[in-house]
């Protein structure tokens, strides 16, 4: 027996390890966040730091990580949405859904000003608001009253100066861009902030057959900026006698794309398409086609790394030659292709569906 074990640990050696090899900009941005993290745990561990905090806080948190979920298990919890539209209230629901499958109690209402004065009807363990207009009459008692507060923005297009006394207000905040986290930490004073977008809505995002005028060899995500152009010339002779679509802004000119409408519908794109290039800064392409099962070039962004694995459901792309050599190779590679497909597929219902973010967003609240 213990020959065997000694055969099966060389064996193991023998295996060449997987390294992930990140971009500059990249590695400076998990330094910093990582920097940040233990000045907020220090900051927890120090009682002075516990000056200033609510009087009373409901909900006891146990140091042992099993007496924790059995905690999640007897909360109460007041969702107010100010989310509008309706793929935003698909959205509402999905997360009140997750949360009655995770908590004691859920209480959802749309928000209204002074909706904080059913605080004492309803008595939660935890306020979480969705949207972010906040109603500025509930802001102020948001800010004063002893139970744990989280906001969880509807932030993607951008965050600016009008947030910052809303997010100000509340204990935690989660945003839908790693870009903003800075913006948060050190334009409002938001010790707690995490990225944590919408997961894909599983009604719309799902892997489908879709007619031929839905069909390309190439799906461009992205913009006709500067900068972009650069990504698309270097890949302009792969593109030559191929189908391809293209969803972003100043692509009118460009003869050998079919631009999209602004409108459209992306999931008969997202399912019809070969390969999918993903060079915009917003992590909402990357999960929705994923839901959908599809093949993904993604430029290297930071909000990659929180919920997905490069190199195993996606593939990351940091200059224009990279991205012309990963073009190539999987063109020609149909199987390992087909593979980070399936996995992509595979991580969004067990890895960033809705529920594993909201349980994401109650281990966030119950751990700090």
């Amino acid at each position: 027996m213990r020959k065997g074990f000694n055969n099966y640990r060389r064996k193991l050696k023998r295996i060449p390890s997987r390294r992930l090899r990140l971009h500059r900009k990249t590695q400076r941005y998990i330094r910093k966040a990582i920097i940040q993290m233990m000045s907020n745990i220090q900051h927890s561990l120090n009682p002075k730091a516990q000056i200033g905090r609510k009087s009373a806080d409901p909900i006891v948190v146990n140091q042992k990580s099993n007496h924790s979920v059995v905690e999640i298990k007897k909360i109460s919890v007041l969702i107010v949405s100010s989310l509008q539209g309706e793929s935003f209230w698909r959205t509402e629901q999905f997360i009140s859904d997750q949360f009655h499958r995770l908590v004691k109690e859920v209480v959802s209402i749309k928000a209204y000003p002074g909706f904080t004065n059913l605080l004492s009807q309803y008595n939660p363990d935890l306020l979480l608001f969705i949207g972010h207009d906040v109603p500025p009459e509930d802001l102020n008692i948001i800010n004063t009253i002893p139970l744990k507060t989280a906001i969880w923005l509807s932030d993607e297009p951008g965050a600016s100066d009008s947030l910052k006394p809303v997010v100000s207000a509340f204990d935690y905040v989660f945003t839908q861009n790693t870009s903003h986290i800075p913006f948060y930490w050190y334009g409002s004073g938001c010790k707690q902030v995490v990225h944590l977008p919408f997961a894909a809505d599983p009604t719309i995002y799902f892997p489908k057959s879709v007619p031929d005028e839905y069909q390309s060899d190439v799906l461009i995500i992205g913009d006709a900026g500067a900068a972009d152009q650069e990504y698309f010339q270097g890949i302009h002779l792969l593109l030559n006698n191929k189908k391809v679509r293209i969803s972003g802004k100043g692509w009118e000119n460009e003869a050998m794309v079919t631009p999209i409408p602004p409108d459209a519908e992306l999931s008969n794109f997202y399912n019809g398409a070969d390969i999918i290039i993903n060079w915009s800064s917003s992590s909402r392409p990357a999960f929705d086609a994923s839901a959908c099962g599809a093949f993904q070039l993604i430029k290297d962004h930071p909000h990659i790394y929180g919920f997905m694995r490069p190199g195993e459901n996606l593939i990351a792309f940091h200059t224009p030659d990279e991205l012309q050599e990963k073009l190539n190779h999987y063109m020609v590679h149909v199987d390992q292709k087909r593979q980070v497909a399936t996995n992509s597929l595979w991580g969004s219902k067990y890895e960033y569906s809705c529920l594993q973010l909201v349980s994401k967003l109650l281990h966030v609240v119950m751990h700090n």
